[in-house]
């Protein structure tokens, strides 16, 4: 009823001026979309009438609240105008956060200053224009702006301002620069995903950072393994298929939208599922998620990802029922293939994902190997809420930024999962990849991390002796065992299991190098690159072996372009610091790592970098914060060495080097000891080419 009465004001305020003379005044023009209305309609008629009764209801209370009015509804968007630039942002960000909060609403914003007039009732100018043209390459949960709002709000301390870019907009003379406004509580703009009514969709007419990106796998490929290509090894990893397939996120239509975590887990187990299908390429999951409640055409999605179909879905739970409702997609030609409905018990959950995976292997014409169609035709049936707190602790490692408090969640999750249900194998290889998971961000002890994950590896493979996933684990175990001859049996295996196993070719691209092999190495983050293109984890990853190849200026550049499309990823600034620290651009080094959001008062590259800078007062709250830090949890003794000698404490940077040679857990940073700069001080101590000399025995040993 509420909504009703706010209409009537309206249209009583339209019947109002179009009594009124034209008038011609300068005004902050907003406009507002709906992102997906259309398809949304289709879709779910009811359900898209209530979020545009939600969206206009939210306009109707924030708009006059910010001294504003708004002249006009157009289906599923609006046009208000303030006589104040920073009411205008205001009242969009505060639309945004609102419409952000269940049920969520995607909405477009766009806000412009310029000349308008009115008559009978409608608004004209070019203003107009050009805010509906800032409001199109908009995202859902996004607030953009022009320079002439920017110049209005910039000195108001409770924004936080970022350019985008210059644009070239249809029917627009000259480039328009566009600023997006950051704030936590709303969405910042995805530079690799900006779409709208530009002038033309040439490649030449975006901003640069369109070029850099569209040309990052591209120059990586021709740069990189250039060399193996030319070299006469026809054995080529890539998958020789002409059948691709990428696994949105799948959406929840569920009563409880904190359920998200089921609805992307479930996706993920169905691409699990797929993955064991030779001959089909599947795009990994931690790029598939970047498309989360985008609203990108399925042409451009299967264009960025490089596959000829598209599987979508969703899912709804009630009462210990599931619906699983999916949709197979020509990406290309935006053509459907294949949609049907699952109707099942939640204990089926698993079963679903597998007769989806069958169905989808038959319309795409893929013949199954006989083991594979053995696997997917058994049965398996899991506890309710185990596979709850599963596909909780999986969502925690896959959103983590390495915090401990992420890791022991997840770690707790499994747990509870596997006291579910004790025979769900895949509970027992998610306890085993959080305690590596803890491993890689030196959250926890090694021994006993690797200690629990080989326990969880054994467990899950002989309840299953067929999961791929389980072989991967006890790969990643013998790697940090420095045990590179059962690693790669083991990688092998997983990756006989289920091709399509990107973290697999990871650590295999890992055994090769610390072997010196450059070639296969490099031929396998190929592979890993191919299947996972947009994750920043395998982007943090090939920075690091440009670090271990000393190769500092290739990999800052990789990792710039890279964060053009990921300004704030704290991994891949990590990454970029750490290239720049062993370079030798102490101060870069400075500036990127405290961009970060996690570890800005412990992290040892900045410990290092002050002390090379000669802020040793600094350096040594560093040391001491980690010295303390250690007491109670866990520090690497290597990023200890470092610090102790960048401050002159030689004696105590060889007692922790020593340290962490024989720390299973420090293989990277013992990998280059010879020839990390960071340690370039003591080259010629008697003490430290005896630990070098133990370091290359270590891991001449594996």
């Amino acid at each position: 009823m509420g909504w009703l009465t706010c209409r009537i004001r309206h249209t009583f305020k339209i019947l109002i001026m179009e009594r009124k003379e034209s008038s011609r005044h300068l005004a902050a023009i907003l406009f507002t979309d709906i992102v997906g209305y259309t398809s949304m309609m289709q879709r779910d008629e009811h359900q898209a009438l209530v979020l545009v009764r939600r969206h206009q209801s939210i306009l109707e209370a924030l708009v006059p609240a910010h001294h504003g009015d708004i002249y006009q509804y157009y289906g599923d968007g609006s046009l208000s105008i303030f006589s104040s630039a920073t009411e205008a942002v205001q009242c969009a960000f505060e639309l945004q956060k609102t419409l952000l909060q269940d049920p969520r609403v995607l909405v477009r914003t766009g806000i412009h200053i310029g000349e308008i007039y009115t008559e009978g009732g409608k608004i004209f100018g070019d203003g107009v224009n050009i805010a509906s043209r800032i409001e199109s390459i908009g995202q859902g949960g996004t607030v953009l702006f022009s320079r002439d709002v920017f110049e209005k709000i910039r000195n108001q301390t409770s924004f936080d301002i970022r350019s985008i870019g210059r644009f070239e907009f249809k029917n627009v003379t000259d480039p328009i620069e566009v600023f997006a406004l950051a704030h936590p509580a709303i969405r910042v703009p995805d530079l690799n995903a900006i779409e709208g009514k530009l002038r033309t969709p040439s490649a030449k007419k975006r901003p640069a950072v369109h070029l850099l990106l569209s040309g990052i796998i591209l120059v990586l490929m021709a740069g990189y393994f250039l060399a193996w290509r030319s070299s006469g090894n026809t054995t080529n990893e890539k998958t020789q298929t002409h059948a691709s397939i990428a696994v949105l996120p799948f959406k929840n239509w569920s009563e409880d939208s904190s359920e998200d975590y089921l609805s992307i887990g479930i996706a993920e187990d169905i691409l699990t599922q797929l993955a064991q299908i030779k001959g089909l390429k599947v795009i990994s999951g931690s790029s598939s998620m970047r498309y989360k409640s985008s609203d990108k055409a399925i042409k451009t999605i299967a264009r960025e990802l490089d596959v000829k179909t598209i599987l979508e879905g969703s899912i709804r739970i009630r009462d210990h029922q599931i619906r699983v409702s999916v949709q197979l997609t020509h990406g290309l030609e935006e053509r459907l293939l294949w949609a049907a409905d699952f109707d099942r018990q939640m204990v089926d959950v698993l079963n679903v994902q597998r007769d989806i995976a069958l169905a989808v292997s038959d319309k795409l014409k893929i013949a199954l190997s006989p083991e594979v169609k053995n696997r997917l035709a058994d049965k398996i049936h899991v506890h309710p809420e185990a596979y709850v707190n599963y596909q909780k602790g999986q969502d925690l490692l896959l959103r983590s930024s390495g915090s401990k408090e992420d890791v022991d969640k997840a770690i707790r999750h499994f747990e509870i999962a596997i006291r579910a249900d004790s025979t769900f194998s895949k509970a027992w290889v998610g306890l085993g990849d959080a305690y590596l998971e803890a491993v890689f961000w030196h959250r926890i002890e090694t021994d006993t991390a690797l200690t629990k994950a080989k326990t969880a590896a054994a467990k899950a493979l002989a309840l299953d002796p067929g999961l791929g996933e389980g072989y991967g684990l006890l790969g990643s175990i013998a790697f940090h065992e420095r045990n590179f001859t059962d690693g790669q049996k083991h990688l092998h295996q997983a990756i006989d299991i289920s091709p399509n196993y990107t973290l697999a070719y990871e650590r295999l691209a890992w055994i090769y190098l610390v072997q010196g092999n450059v070639k296969d190495g490099l031929r396998y983050c190929e592979k890993m690159i191919e299947l996972d293109p947009l994750s920043t984890r395998v982007k943090g990853s090939l920075g690091n072996a440009y670090a271990l190849l000393g190769r500092y200026e290739e990999g800052i550049r990789r990792m710039e372009e890279y964060l053009r499309s990921d300004p704030t990823d704290n991994h891949l600034l990590w990454t970029l610091g750490y290239l720049q620290a062993r370079h030798g651009q102490y101060l870069q080094s400075i500036a990127t790592l405290n961009k970060r959001s996690i570890g800005t008062k412990t992290n040892w590259v900045l410990g290092y970098c002050y002390a090379k800078t000669g802020n040793t007062a600094l350096a040594e709250e560093f040391l001491q914060t980690n010295l303390e830090k250690s007491k109670t949890g866990f520090v690497p003794h290597f990023m200890l060495a470092v610090q102790f000698n960048a401050l002159g404490y030689t004696e105590k940077a060889l007692e922790y080097l020593d340290k962490g040679i024989d720390d299973l857990g420090e293989n990277f940073f013992v990998l280059s000891l010879d020839s990390d700069p960071m340690l370039e001080s003591l080259r010629s101590n008697p003490e430290f080419k005896r630990l070098v000399a133990k370091a290359r025995n270590e891991l001449r040993r594996g």
